[in-house]
């Protein structure tokens, strides 16, 4: 059974909710990409992308729509970086996106049957920042991928830099990159494999996601997004090392790629799908009792195993947002539709376009107005 929380306990997180948060084109065209699709966008769409970009200094927009069949429609427009159109191949700053494919790896590696999503992780892996304290006995893979592990968003956010239990792991969500941090080292320490080598053999390979991955360097250096930043200043992507949680660069096609295949039937065994879907708090009261939100609400809101689910009447959807100083990107999944939607950009603006692609594609006018009262965050 579902618990329910107070307003006190959850408006805080919903607030941060809301802040957090491949295509063959050039800068002045956009086509469609084999195989065949399924979806005829209006034909205005592309002006209005086109007006808003304008209007709220966005230089690159890229989306992509997929279904379980690998069928897909993409397009793209503007600028990756000044003078550089945007490609099938850009690969754009995810920011907190990150989380839906380092979930999925996790889930992956729990249906190959190396651990249990209930299992302790303490046996394999104890940061040493927590390793006295007896909480960290308790933390499961669930816990972490629910946002129930405890810890904070960060850990650099305390005075001393080192992580620390804020509650007791599963008694109530508190959203936390560092708890992916944690359920990825654990996986690392299981397996003797980077977390790098793991989410490109379990989730990017099998879907055929080629331009996705962290660091700037090498091969493809010349695929990298900039990000622009409130000021007008592009910024170079500089990342060199890894996050479950945050930064992971993809272009939009592949990460569609990857929804693709989590929308599939025999993507999961039957208990861990269920287990994927199943909202862990209720935090639809609290949700909905936020000015402008009443008229949007969903009957449930609240974390899964994959991202943040908004149960309607005849359908949920599964969604993870991003954004940090200089980007903006959603993901969102629709299994009873068979529709998964990515839209990445490189403008802390770029959320303004969010409700009129998402919308272009998904009638459901109370999820894609609370992505248009997202995007403007």
């Amino acid at each position: 059974m579902r618990q329910r929380l107070s307003f006190a306990a959850v408006s805080r997180f919903l607030l941060s909710l809301l802040l957090v948060g491949a295509c063959a084109m050039s800068g002045a065209d956009s086509e469609t990409l084999e195989p065949p699709y399924q979806w005829s966008p209006p034909a205005h769409l592309e002006d209005e992308i086109r007006r808003l970009m304008k209007a709220h200094d966005i230089p690159g927009v890229s989306f992509s729509i997929v279904n379980s069949d690998g069928e897909q429609y993409a397009a793209a427009y503007g600028d990756a970086r000044p003078g550089v159109p945007v490609t099938d191949r850009t690969m754009f700053n995810t920011a907190s996106v990150t989380k839906f494919l380092a979930s999925e790896l996790v889930l992956q590696l729990a249906d190959d049957g190396l651990f249990e999503i209930d299992q302790p992780m303490a046996p394999v892996f104890v940061d040493p920042d927590v390793a006295d304290d007896p909480r960290a006995q308790h933390l499961t893979p669930r816990h972490a991928l629910a946002h129930q592990s405890g810890f904070p968003n960060w850990r650099f956010m305390a005075d001393d830099n080192k992580l620390a239990f804020e509650f007791e792991p599963g008694t109530r969500p508190g959203y936390s990159g560092e708890g992916y941090n944690y359920v990825a080292r654990y996986a690392s320490a299981l397996t003797g494999s980077s977390f790098i080598d793991l989410l490109g053999i379990h989730v990017l390979e099998p879907a055929n996601a080629r331009f996705v991955g962290f660091a700037p360097e090498g091969a493809f250096a010349e695929y990298f997004a900039w990000s622009k930043k409130p000021d007008g200043r592009f910024t170079e992507a500089d990342r060199q090392d890894w996050s479950a949680a945050d930064d992971l660069y993809a272009a939009a096609g592949d990460l569609g790629r990857v929804l693709s295949r989590m929308l599939r039937s025999d993507s999961l065994s039957a208990e861990l799908e269920q287990a994927r879907r199943t909202i862990q708090f209720d935090m639809a009261e609290p949700f909905c009792a936020r000015p402008g939100f009443g008229d949007i609400c969903p009957e449930a809101v609240g974390f899964t195993l994959t991202g943040i689910a908004f149960e309607y009447p005849d359908e949920s959807v599964y969604w993870q947002g991003g954004g940090d100083v200089g980007e903006r990107a959603v993901v969102f999944m629709v299994p009873e539709r068979d529709l998964g939607v990515v839209i990445l950009t490189n403008s802390s603006t770029g959320g303004r376009v969010f409700e009129t692609i998402a919308s272009a594609f998904y009638d459901n006018q109370k999820f894609t107005r609370f992505l248009g009262l997202q995007g403007t965050q």
